[in-house]
């Protein structure tokens, strides 16, 4: 009994062996699949890994040569703006340069009158300002310039670092490109303000230009018209005989003509003329005053004359400042030797002298030598004044002063004052025996032009 239960144990323990053993067989293999599935999963993500690296690197090549060829175009843009900007800004440079040294070396023409030559002188000042203004705006394009040079020079330098996935790079890259776009953008501003400046400049420029011919054309069509112009003139006028309480009133009727040059005309008049008699000497006796009317022309109880003046240019000054001028006259004289003699002489008289425009057209003054001869009335004239027969002519010098004020160049209407100065020379104190040194008159008249 005991053996059979021995061999039943033993069976057991045999089975209970052999089960154990494909336990641990089980698991063995269990162990073995799973380094196996492990090792091979290992294999995998290495693998794996390996293809993502490569991926990675081609991506990375791929977004280098994105990069390199849009660096590669925007330097090849940047390079091909620099130097159209840089040729604008010479081109600039050299025109406004131009403008400058033509601006300097302009003086208004010899020819312009006083009215054209302020006006040149007043556009010259404008002109000027927008010049300097040209020069700060070019100046200022320069500079900006300089700046566009510096940042083209980095980007132009500027190298792709190791790509990576930060935004670090490509934020460094976008402000490359912002930094270009910026400094060509403000220089771009900078030249068309130039260009606009200069444009409006020219424009200007020519305007004016056309508005000045046509100035110079139309005064000389004026000019023109005026050398050649005839004119009837009334002259009112009140001649006072210093020292003497005399105001001597007296019309006369002048027509004359003006032709030649603006620089070089030529005025011919002939003149009719009366004065109010009256005795010169009433309140004083001959040895002391005498007839100072008889040098007087306008102091006559009737008169005509011709004159003839030709005028000139004297140095650089625009219009007609100098003339010389000669003249003949027929005159009554009336003649007051005392205070109860009086009669009428008819004189002849001869001028030659010269005029000078200290302010064109507004003061003048004028000096000549004068003729005297006695056609009627020589007898009396020996027994009251020379005592002996009158010389056949006496000559006296003259000069003074006319001041003329254009009260209406539409009407015509010009106001004459005039200060005058007869020297007394031995031929006058014959008849004027005091002892001033000159006879001074003081004239103001009133003409009136009526062009014909």
């Amino acid at each position: 009994m005991s053996s059979i239960r021995d061999q039943a144990k033993a069976l057991k323990q045999a089975k209970e062996v052999e089960r154990i053993q494909d336990v641990i067989e089980y698991y063995d293999r269990q162990k073995t699949q799973l380094v196996a599935d492990y090792e091979r999963q290992k294999a995998e993500e290495a693998e794996l890994r390996r293809n993502m690296t490569k991926v990675q690197e081609a991506l990375k090549r791929q977004i280098r040569d994105i990069y390199e060829d849009q660096l590669s175009k925007l330097r090849a843009d940047v390079t091909k703006n620099s130097l159209l900007l840089k040729e604008s800004l010479d081109s600039h440079t050299t025109e406004i340069q131009k403008i400058k040294q033509f601006k300097d070396s302009q003086t208004p023409a010899d020819s312009l009158d006083k009215d054209l030559t302020a006006t040149w002188y007043k556009a010259y000042r404008g002109f000027d300002a927008d010049v300097r203004n040209l020069e700060l705006r070019l100046a200022d394009a320069t500079a900006s310039y300089r700046d566009f040079a510096k940042v083209t020079s980095a980007f132009a330098s500027y190298k792709i670092g190791a790509i990576d996935t930060s935004s670090a790079q490509k934020k460094e890259y976008n402000q490359q490109i912002t930094n270009v776009q910026r400094a060509t953008t403000d220089l771009t501003l900078k030249l068309d303000s130039v260009r606009f400046q200069l444009t409006a400049y020219n424009q200007k420029l020519k305007d004016w230009a056309e508005s000045f011919r046509s100035q110079q054309a139309a005064k000389a069509k004026l000019a023109a018209a005026a050398s050649n112009e005839s004119n009837l003139t009334a002259l009112p006028a009140l001649t006072g005989i210093k020292g003497t309480g005399l105001f001597i009133p007296a019309v006369s009727l002048i027509g004359s003509r003006r032709n030649g040059t603006a620089e070089s005309p030529h005025m011919y008049s002939l003149r009719l003329f009366t004065a109010l008699g009256g005795t010169d000497n009433a309140n004083d006796v001959p040895s002391k005053r005498g007839t100072e009317r008889l040098f007087i022309a306008d102091a006559s109880s009737f008169g005509f004359s011709g004159n003839a003046v030709w005028a000139m240019k004297y140095g650089k000054r625009p219009d007609a400042v100098m003339g010389v001028s000669f003249g003949a006259a027929y005159l009554d004289k009336l003649m007051t030797p005392d205070t109860i003699t009086h009669f009428t002489s008819g004189v002849a008289t001869m001028r030659a002298g010269l005029e000078c425009y200290l302010i064109p057209n507004v003061l003048l003054l004028y000096g000549g030598v004068n003729s005297l001869s006695f056609l009627t009335n020589r007898n009396q004239i020996a027994s009251h004044f020379t005592d002996t027969r009158p010389k056949d002519v006496y000559f006296y010098p003259d000069a003074g002063a006319r001041a003329i004020l254009n009260v209406s160049q539409k009407s015509g209407v010009t106001f004459l004052f005039e200060l005058g100065f007869v020297v007394k020379n031995n031929d006058v104190r014959k008849f004027v025996p005091n002892d001033d040194f000159v006879i001074t008159t003081l004239r103001a008249t009133l003409a009136k032009n009526f062009a014909l």
